[in-house]
């Protein structure tokens, strides 16, 4: 409804600032047809610099400035007498107004282009971030995640891969139905959003995620027992985490990715709530390949 009005007013304002233009251009005629250029130029100078928002207050200012050279100019021509008074007293109203009318416009420019701004950031928003739980979609999550190793490949820094998934799900699904598992995943979304850093990039791709920048194994432990212990508190749910570490369990975000799959696989069927892959040393052969693919 408020967008509507906006738009209405940002359509109806210049028609009404055109026609007051025209009506404005008439009357500075009758009154003094010496002066008619004159005024005409400084009615168009004064709706420009406030449609445009040139500066501050810049359509007000001008309409000033515009007054006293316009009156300068009737002195000039006949003379301080009384019969400049009211050609400069219609003229310093069409001037007036007419700052007021642009300076409406430029507002609802203004708004209109917020508008704009914030519809652009909601759909790219719901292009990055799933809808339901905030997390960033699987596809954005892999560029992150590449730009991230590079990153930490230059300085010489460490990264860590979390992936986490709720333990039997599908039996959870069968148990509470489909409506409570729902929101249970946007729970567990707002718990991943909550506890990780603003350098962190929360992901979901069918098993939650997170991309830990600067962060070793044991910083990475901490988050990862922070976002079970966030879960069980919030979902009553049992939260298994798999962790890798780049780039001794990884070079690649292919083979970074495996390796986070295959501890958070050895976590679900294990009494283990958080496996490293670096645990699992048997398995690291097999990932090292696909690094080299």
């Amino acid at each position: 409804m408020k967008q509507t009005y906006v738009n209405r007013i940002l359509y109806v304002a210049p028609a009404i600032l055109a026609v007051w233009l025209t009506l404005s251009a008439i009357a500075t005629t009758l009154v003094d047809a010496r002066t008619f250029i004159l005024a005409l130029a400084l009615l168009a100078l004064t709706s420009t610099v406030a449609v445009l928002r040139l500066f501050p207050l810049g359509g007000w200012v001008t309409a000033v400035l515009s007054i006293v050279i316009y009156g300068i100019a009737e002195v000039y021509l006949s003379g301080w007498n009384e019969r400049i008074y009211l050609p400069i007293a219609i003229t310093a109203i069409a001037l007036l107004l007419t700052a007021w009318f642009g300076t409406i416009i430029a507002n609802q420019i203004k708004a209109v282009d917020r508008q704009l701004e914030h519809d652009q950031a909601v759909i790219d928003d719901l292009r990055i971030k799933d809808p339901q739980t905030g997390l960033m979609r699987y596809a954005y999550a892999q560029q992150t995640l590449k730009n991230e190793i590079g990153r930490s490949r230059r300085n010489n820094s460490s990264l860590c891969l979390v992936t986490a998934q709720v333990m039997d799900w599908d039996g959870l699904v069968n148990r509470q139905g489909m409506v409570a598992a729902e929101e249970i995943k946007e729970q567990i979304g707002d718990v991943f959003n909550s506890t990780l850093r603003m350098i962190d990039t929360a992901y979901i791709a069918g098993a939650y995620g997170a991309i830990l920048p600067d962060t070793k194994p044991e910083g990475a432990l901490v988050v990862a027992r922070r976002l079970s212990e966030n879960v069980a508190r919030k979902s009553r749910v049992d939260l298994r985490i798999g962790i890798a570490h780049f780039p001794e369990d990884g070079v690649t975000e292919q083979g970074l990715q495996k390796a986070a799959e295959v501890a958070l696989q050895q976590a679900l069927t294990s009494d283990q709530t958080i496996a490293f892959y670096s645990q699992l040393p048997e398995m690291q052969e097999e990932n090292l390949k696909i690094d080299n693919l």
